[in-house]
């Protein structure tokens, strides 16, 4: 078994530094199947590439354009040689046997596993309850798809996956790649990998005992080249991008939900200008206009040189 770990990375020198260690030192649990630690460097101004050359020479390290995380993760999928390729974030943290406990799943033969994510930065732990902690597998198409979190302990195929800790086989992406050119911002990438993979016929199967810890954006995330910011600070340009990929969303799958989604947006817009004396309105207009017209691109294939 051959897998490939694709880590893009933009100024998170510390935290990539306890990935990767975290990574080393559970290579003895990792026996069974040959592990490639790919980073991606996306133009970071700090020390990110010394210290990975320095302290870890078996990684192999790459640059991107400094175009986001989704233009990183296509640089590191065309040059991973597994079988396998699960991309994760750079302030995440493995639980040891990570890759150990996806194996067995993995030989079954199953295209798609999501492992699953434990977000601390919600203050979440790894509760083994259900019965006292929702489940959440849905999509819905006017807020962020649910992810795989606290409270899921059964193995099962679920209707939704997340960007990271998701394993996918080499033959699936040669038929339908990860990014999605006609998303603005890396936001919204799993949901339409789903929504087209779900098309092809293909299901994610959710493994938990295979666990991630993701300390989240709080901790700097995609906020420094997203303008990512907390809910209550709603009239920034990161809504247009989030509104925009919403009505994507909907023409994909379900385009008879867009004249509610219209003019749900429009009142939300409405109401955060009240309240915070702001022209909100605007930010919402321009993501909603640009969903509906921008005209579909296809998704380009990979090329794998080393093929």
């Amino acid at each position: 078994m051959n897998i490939s770990i694709i880590i893009p990375t933009f100024n998170r020198e510390k935290l990539l530094k306890q990935l990767l260690l975290a990574l080393r030192n559970d290579k003895a649990s990792n026996a069974a199947a040959d592990i490639e630690v790919i980073v991606i460097n996306d133009r970071s101004t700090d020390g990110t590439e010394q210290m990975v050359k320095n302290e870890f020479p078996e990684i192999v390290y790459l640059t991107a354009d400094g175009k986001g995380d989704t233009s990183a993760k296509r640089v590191g999928i065309e040059a991973a040689k597994g079988d396998y390729v699960v991309s994760l974030d750079d302030d995440m943290i493995p639980e040891n046997g990570w890759i150990r406990d996806v194996i067995p799943t993995l030989e079954q033969g199953k295209p798609l596993v999501q492992t699953k994510i434990v977000f601390r930065d919600l203050g979440q732990q790894n509760l083994r309850d259900e019965s006292r902690q929702y489940f959440r597998t849905g999509f819905k198409f006017n807020m962020y798809p649910v992810l795989v979190i606290n409270g899921g302990y059964k193995e099962q195929y679920i209707n939704i996956c997340a960007e990271c800790g998701l394993f996918i086989s080499r033959d699936l992406l040669k038929k339908i790649p990860l990014d999605d050119p006609n998303l603005i911002s890396d936001f919204g990438e799993a949901a339409s990998f789903f929504l087209r993979i779900n098309k092809q016929g293909y299901k994610v199967f959710f493994q938990p005992q295979s666990i991630l810890y993701h300390l989240g954006a709080d901790t700097g995330g995609g906020k420094e080249r997203e303008g990512k910011v907390p809910p209550r600070k709603q009239c920034t340009p990161f809504v247009t991008m989030m509104v925009h990929n919403f009505f994507i969303f909907a023409r994909m799958s379900n385009p008879w939900r867009i004249p509610y989604m219209v003019g749900y947006y429009s009142i939300a817009g409405l109401y955060l200008s009240f309240m915070q004396k702001r022209n909100c309105f605007r930010f919402f207009i321009k993501g909603i206009i640009g969903g509906l017209t921008s005209k579909r691109v296809p998704v380009h294939p990979y090329s794998w040189a080393h093929e």
